[in-house]
């Protein structure tokens, strides 16, 4: 019995360590960020759009199901998950309807999944302002 309950508490501490190492392992290495969004020449009202971000993981690791989400002042949005390789560039297209004429804001964000803390969140987020024409 005596062995047994060692063995037990030599597992949980083993897998203790393990977990912590793993934590610390991530922290401080994790850095996604958006680095450029492209919008058309000319957007037009309930018309498709197509925008291009560029997203960036200055990162040691792939960090799969990042999600990129935009959002205009008009209330339309969409989003895209995908993955993202270790100290990589990457294009992502995403297709938008505007709904509203006139100036807008229009933000762009990127988030890594649950469960990944990142050193500069600062970078997840775009925000500019578009002319949409009628």
């Amino acid at each position: 019995m005596r062995k047994i309950i060692e063995f037990s508490l030599g597992v949980f501490i083993l897998f203790f360590c393990i977990s912590i190492l793993c934590s610390y392992s991530f922290a401080g290495e994790v850095d996604i960020s958006i680095n450029k969004i492209t919008f058309p020449a000319r957007i037009y009202l309930n018309k498709k759009a197509t925008i291009e971000i560029i997203v960036v993981n200055n990162s040691s690791i792939d960090i799969n199901d990042c999600l990129i989400s935009v959002e205009a002042e008009d209330g339309s949005k969409t989003s895209q998950v995908f993955p993202l390789n270790k100290n990589d560039k990457q294009k992502i297209e995403l297709k938008w309807v505007p709904q509203k004429k006139g100036e807008l804001k229009f933000t762009a964000m990127i988030k890594p999944p649950d469960g990944i803390q990142e050193t500069n969140t600062e970078n997840n987020k775009v925000t500019k302002t578009i002319e949409v024409l009628p």
